[in-house]
């Protein structure tokens, strides 16, 4: 069995990565996150849908708990290994189309990506 290692500055890598594959911009990022099916709810750092779209892909990726805060100046990332290591590292500045969605979607621009029982959008 092969041991995984992974430092804060893989863990940045990785979440670099990720981020880009959603585009360069915030209609981009938009779409892939809506092809994915990923949804969340506005002004909510953790449960966000870049923020669940993050977890899902560390968790698959690494197979560990990931708990994921979104903000659009920067991104918290902690891991939980099964020893209960705790890996976290700090992703800032983010990629301008990732910070220019976060700031639409808060504001309320693709409700189709509001989760239905958000609460915080407008009646």
């Amino acid at each position: 069995m092969q041991v995984l290692v992974i430092t804060p500055t893989k863990l940045r890598a990785f979440v670099m990565k990720t981020l880009q594959y959603l585009g360069e911009t915030p209609n981009d990022v938009a779409k892939r996150l809506k092809e994915g099916g990923f949804r969340g709810i506005r002004l909510h750092t953790e449960e966000c849908p870049v923020a669940r779209y993050l977890r899902a892909r560390l968790e698959e990726a690494l197979e560990i708990d990931a708990s994921v805060s979104v903000t659009d100046r920067e991104i918290e990332v902690s891991l939980l290994a099964a020893n209960y290591d705790r890996i976290g590292a700090s992703i800032s500045p983010i990629p301008k189309g990732v910070q220019d969605f976060v700031l639409a979607f808060d504001r309320g621009a693709y409700p189709e990506l509001v989760e239905e029982d958000d609460h915080s959008a407008p009646a």
